[in-house]
């Protein structure tokens, strides 16, 4: 009987196979995968499929790895790939790394079908989750319109309490608008004091170098809020 390979054998092994010479043309490596859930079957058993690992081609190139694995994903719906790249170890287990596995559907043939069945119940729950939100969302919808419910209640108190909110923001940014008005406005009336001539002059001036500009609309919008405000300026 021949002997068991011991384990510091095996890791000096894969120490070599992770040093060999990297194959260009097959840098990159897509890989289906499927991991039994049920090691175990009913008897208390232990089955001997662990893992099927399905090669589903090798590029020079990444991009063109993940082109072919979307155009499988498409084709297929399969759940899990890898793209792994020459030399890599890629862990198998129950709980696969999220980072390097794209997750779509398939069906294949005996536990891969269950698997599939398991997923395929997995969605309908889902579904079947969202359709009693939307019927909840619904109900609720009708009754925030009867003004003996608490949902009434619950609507009005929300917009209520939302529109108070705006209204302090609002409060709060009319205050400091305010403030910066009146800073502005005691900075002009100084100048005034020195400069007098320039209350009849700005207009013309500011109008003639912004149509050179070809802003018309920008004059028109600070002559239209300076007319406005122009009498309590300077008084």
């Amino acid at each position: 009987m021949l002997d068991q390979p011991q384990p510091t054998n095996i890791i000096h092994s894969l120490q070599k196979l992770l040093q060999s010479s990297i194959k260009h043309e097959s840098l990159w490596n897509v890989y289906a995968y499927v991991i039994n859930q049920d090691i175990i079957d009913d008897q208390g058993q232990i089955d001997d499929l662990r893992a099927i690992v399905i090669p589903l081609g090798s590029f020079c190139d990444y991009k063109k790895a993940v082109k072919h694995k979307d155009k499988l994903i498409e084709e297929t719906g399969y759940k899990y790939f890898v793209i792994a790249k020459y030399g890599t170890i890629i862990p198998i287990t129950v709980k696969p790394d999220l980072n390097i596995i794209e997750e779509v559907t398939v069906d294949m043939q005996n536990k891969l079908i269950k698997l599939e069945h398991e997923e395929n119940k997995k969605q309908q729950q889902l579904y079947e989750e969202k359709i009693k939100y939307e019927q909840e969302l619904k109900l609720e919808c009708q009754r925030e319109c009867d003004r003996h419910h608490i949902e009434y209640f619950k609507r009005q108190a929300y917009l209520a309490s939302l529109h108070y909110m705006t209204y302090l923001e609002l409060q709060k940014k009319s205050k400091e608008t305010l403030d910066h008005y009146n800073k502005y406005k005691q900075l002009l009336k100084e100048h005034h004091l020195e400069h007098p001539e320039h209350k009849d002059q700005f207009l013309p001036y500011l109008k003639d170098k912004l149509i050179k500009r070809g802003e018309h609309e920008l004059y028109d919008k600070i002559n239209y809020a300076y007319q406005l405000c122009q009498n309590d300026l300077l008084d």
